[in-house]
């Protein structure tokens, strides 16, 4: 069975009806809205459209972050907000477990779902566990100068993942956070050190699977996303 599933906080409750209009525009898939401490009435939302399970109990611990350098990078790089975000953002992983459908697709609430997703299933053919979007060779370039993941680390993009139910990649994705993430400014700097480590099999999907705003838009782009504070600021003055 595929299926879609969505995390969402009382924060994000304001874009469900944009994501939920543009995704259910061209698909159909059943959805699972993780709660990650959303209102009632988002749960209710959220109900009315698909099935809403609460995030399952997070055991990991915040590590303390006790190099100043580490972390004045990551307030250089990331704004001093990142130490409210990046508890939720390492939540991610942990939401894909709950996942009840044997192929999943991740997207997040700030992307903007344009056609049918049934190619994005199809990248897990041939044995692929996970399929997502390498971030742009600039993006990699500035990462390992500033040190934010390691020469031989690829950093993609989690906006928009494919994924296999039980996948080892998603349990050492999870072990990564637990246990290090006093190492990682967020989740995906996780997930690159877990790709070094499990060697899944991986697809890395073309960009329109989830293209970035930050270029403009892209009449060919299967998903475009609206990442960033001032990108969610241009959704807010978009019909809603």
């Amino acid at each position: 069975m595929q299926g879609i599933i969505v995390g969402c906080d009382a924060n994000q409750e304001w874009l469900l009806p944009w994501w939920w209009k543009h995704y259910s525009t061209c698909n159909d898939y059943p959805i699972i809205f993780i709660d990650f401490g959303m209102t009632a009435k988002g749960i209710a939302y959220c109900q009315q459209r698909g099935t809403c399970l609460s995030l399952n109990k997070v055991l990991f611990v915040e590590k303390i972050v006790r190099s100043s350098k580490k972390r004045a990078l990551w307030e250089q790089r990331y704004s001093a907000a990142i130490w409210t975000h990046r508890m939720i953002y390492f939540k991610k992983p942990f939401a894909l477990l709950q996942s009840l459908f044997a192929c999943s697709l991740w997207i997040d609430l700030d992307c903007q779902v344009l056609k049918p997703l049934e190619p994005l299933f199809n990248c897990l053919g041939l044995g692929a566990n996970i399929a997502l979007c390498r971030e742009s060779e600039e993006i990699q370039h500035l990462h390992r100068k500033k040190g934010l993941i390691r020469v031989n680390e690829v950093y993609y993009n989690c906006g928009v993942i494919a994924f296999r139910k039980d996948a080892s990649i998603l349990l050492r994705w999870v072990q990564e956070i637990e246990q290090r993430n006093d190492r990682y400014a967020f989740d995906q700097h996780a997930l690159a050190k877990a790709l070094l480590v499990d060697q899944t099999p991986l697809v890395e999907l073309p960009p329109i699977f989830n293209w970035s705003m930050t270029q403009g838009s892209n009449d060919h782009a299967y998903i475009q996303h609206f990442h960033g504070g001032l990108l969610k600021s241009l959704i807010s003055r978009t019909e809603m």
